[in-house]
């Protein structure tokens, strides 16, 4: 994100699966969220929540700020 000036005063960086489950030993766990998601919560039997249309927020960053707008 960028204020007026073109100085940068956020980010966000997203990924298709939980950073949580970044790092296992084996690499078969970015899709294990999957199978959480739906025993987790109740959706609905035509809702299809896959890594090709789900995001998570990985990181986030907003600068404090300095100015009044």
């Amino acid at each position: 994100m960028l204020d007026s000036n073109s100085k940068i005063i956020g980010c966000a960086v997203f990924n298709d699966f939980p950073q949580g489950l970044t790092g296992m030993i084996d690499f078969q766990h970015e899709n294990f969220w999957e199978y959480w998601i739906f025993n987790a919560f109740e959706f609905d039997e035509d809702v299809f929540v896959s890594p090709y249309n789900s995001l998570w927020l990985t990181y986030f960053f907003i600068a404090k700020e300095e100015n009044n707008f």
